[in-house]
């Protein structure tokens, strides 16, 4: 049988559910993939999708989702949960050609906003940008907005437990919801919001125990004013202690963000249409020149040039460049009275003021990295972003490992963001080249597992906010230990024929 051709018998049972669904091979094709990085390398060298999912069903309603759950556990069908497809590290990846992907975008219908308890109770499949607009048009926000809004859903948010640039004012998503509803590996539908309920082990599941049909979050007005400023630091040490400082005094940023030199320079550049690298800077001192043209792998072929001349000839050049951006969001005077007084702690640690500018020029274009990535898939190259979370103490150890473990295989930047009392995360935005499909995958999976290794070494957390997926899995049982085996007898328990997301999170 043609393996890409789904069997009559399934396609038979499928319709007798009495929901929305496809064979379409290109649609099949298009649904086992998500954003992961191998998924566009294989795409620049003409690799097509393998395997490829059975069938994509879409459910409309809580109860199409538990008719689709009950028929796959009956019949031992995997069951992939997909949202927006916008996950970094293969959380909807399909690994088994039998598997059937469950399309939840359909379950964008709820919108009920309550003014008086300021909530919002929407459909899982609702985009986080449309949900955002709906509630703009009201004077409301959840603050809630990542990279990844555009297309993600609410469901895909739960789901990975992720975060926006905003999570210093209104924290994560976990910290947002206030109740949810969800459809459990039998087919058994749950509600619930109690504080340290089953809701709280859910969030960032990535669809292994159950799946999101509805989710209330919590909302409040538009603020008013939006109140920045910014300073340069001799190293990253000093800009940290910054960072540590503003939040172990009690004051709650809407954002705190600190980059490297290359980083830097990129945050301070607004992008200009003209420039082939979308805002990267056009000179010597980045690869990332190159972006767009098939000279790009060649570049970071030597990607150890290119980290020497960030930690040797940069410094140089560029004083004073790691860059700290802080904003505050309220009414006018709270607003400007917390920046003012993250400025005087800046100040008082060796910054160089420069005012708010740099910070609204981030405001003004923080997609752009977001944006950049396709481009650096479509020059021949790979760009990925590895995303730790450490204690304060253990920062510069756990960077400097990293760095170390990374400067000979892509070039690297980092940035600094998402401070909490105790700590806070660090990006490595990495980008590298081989000269063929099977050595850019080798190299990608090489990177990644030195990164990794690196932050295992140094206790860091293995993600942030980005998710397990596949791409960090083996880590993960490293990172959690015994607390794995309860989530597997919890997994036992809620999905007992093992049906949703299988590969996710910890090996089939």
């Amino acid at each position: 049988m043609n393996p890409n051709r789904p069997s009559p018998v399934l396609q038979r049972e499928i319709v007798r559910l009495g929901v929305p669904f496809s064979t379409d091979e290109a649609q099949r094709r298009a649904a086992s993939r998500d954003s992961w990085a191998i998924g566009a390398i294989m795409d620049y060298y003409g690799q097509p999708a393998d395997p490829v999912c059975a069938a994509v069903v879409f459910p409309r309603d809580e109860e199409e989702v538990r008719t689709v759950v009950r028929w796959a556990a009956a019949g031992n069908h995997p069951l992939v949960p997909r949202g927006g497809g916008t996950s970094l590290t293969g959380a909807a990846w399909v690994t088994r050609p039998d598997a059937v992907v469950m399309d939840l975008t359909r379950l964008g219908d709820t919108f009920h906003v309550d003014s008086e308890h300021r909530t919002v109770t929407a459909g899982a499949g609702l985009v986080g940008a449309t949900l955002e607009t709906r509630l703009h048009a009201l004077g409301m926000t959840t603050g809630h907005q990542p990279s990844s809004a555009s297309r993600a859903t609410l469901g895909g948010f739960l789901a990975t437990r992720s975060s926006g640039p905003f999570s210093g004012s209104v924290g994560k998503i976990e910290d947002l919801v206030q109740k949810a509803t969800w459809v459990d590996g039998t087919g058994e539908l749950h509600r619930d919001g109690t504080p340290g309920g089953l809701l709280d082990l859910m969030i960032g599941c990535e669809g292994t125990l159950g799946v999101f049909t509805e989710a209330t979050l919590g909302v409040h007005p538009i603020p008013e004013h939006v109140a920045m400023t910014s300073a340069l630091f001799d190293s990253a040490e000093a800009g940290l202690t910054v960072m540590r400082r503003i939040v172990q005094e009690g004051l709650a940023p809407a954002f705190l963000r600190l980059y490297d030199p290359s980083s830097a320079v990129q945050a301070l550049r607004a992008p200009k249409k003209s420039e082939s690298g979308g805002g990267w800077p056009s000179g010597l001192l980045s690869p990332m020149r190159h972006l767009g043209h098939k000279t790009l792998p060649l570049v970071l072929r030597a990607a150890p040039l290119w980290n020497r001349l960030v930690q040797e000839t940069l410094p140089r050049f560029l004083r004073n460049r790691f860059l700290l951006l802080a904003g505050s969001a309220g009414d006018p005077f709270g607003a400007q009275l917390c920046a003012s007084q993250m400025n005087a702690i800046m100040v008082a640690c060796g910054g160089r003021d420069l005012g708010q500018e740099p910070a609204r020029r981030w405001w003004q274009h923080r997609q752009a990295m977001f944006e950049i990535r396709p481009r650096v898939f479509a020059s021949g190259a790979f760009a990925d972003a590895l995303d730790v979370s450490t204690t304060w103490s253990r920062m510069p150890q756990l960077v400097s490992s990293v760095l170390e473990e990374l400067a000979e295989h892509a070039f690297v930047m980092t940035h600094f963001s998402h401070a909490w009392h105790d700590g806070c995360s660090v990006h490595f935005t990495f980008a590298g080249a081989g000269r063929n499909l099977e050595d850019t995958l080798t190299r990608y999976h090489h990177v990644w597992n030195l990164a990794l290794t690196a932050a295992a070494r140094h206790q860091a957390t293995i993600s942030h906010h980005h998710g397990v997926g596949k791409l960090k899995r083996d880590f993960f049982a490293s990172e959690h230990g015994s607390q794995v085996q309860a989530l597997l007898h919890l997994k036992r328990t809620l999905d007992p024929r093992g049906i949703l997301n299988p590969g996710t999170l910890w090996p089939t």
